[in-house]
Order: C-alpha cells, then sequence, then structure tokens
C-alpha cells in the first residue's frame, strides 16, 4: 500500500522505531506530520473527506493503524 507522505512518515516513526529510540527530532517530527494531515483532510473537505468529517474524525482516519498492518492468524494444534 502506499501512503501520502506524511502518513507514510507517521507510519516509519511510530511503527517501525520504539518510542524510547526516538529522538526529539523524530518526536517533534510526528507532531508536524499530523499536522500535515489534518491541513491536507480540511483541504478535502470537498472530496473525499466529506463536508461534515470533522478534524477529529480525519485524524483518526488518517492514522489508523488497521490500514498500516496486515494481521493473519495461524492455529496450531499439538499433534497426537
Amino acid at each position: 500500500m502506499i501512503f501520502p507522505p506524511s502518513i507514510a512518515t507517521i507510519h516509519h516513526l511510530t511503527c517501525k522505531i520504539g518510542d524510547a529510540e526516538r529522538t526529539p527530532e523524530q518526536r517533534r517530527r510526528i507532531g508536524e506530520e499530523l499536522l500535515a494531515v489534518m491541513r491536507l483532510g480540511e483541504e478535502m473537505r470537498a472530496g473525499d473527506a466529506g463536508p461534515d468529517s470533522g478534524r477529529a474524525d480525519r485524524l483518526a482516519e488518517a492514522i489508523d493503524i488497521r490500514t498500516w498492518v496486515t494481521v493473519k492468524y495461524m492455529i496450531t494444534r499439538p499433534s497426537e
């Protein structure tokens, strides 16, 4: 899946780098990219985001981890 640059950066800095390992610059960058996603959502009001979409809804949708990962379950039974 290809993400817009801001969402890709948020994904990388939050999912690939642990909180304890992030530098202050990386933490600042996460905040900046979240703001960029919110601004993009405001610009899209008449488009994909819809006229009734609130800022919190747009942000929640943009950073929804379910769009970033695929979870697969494997059931293993002990052999008898």
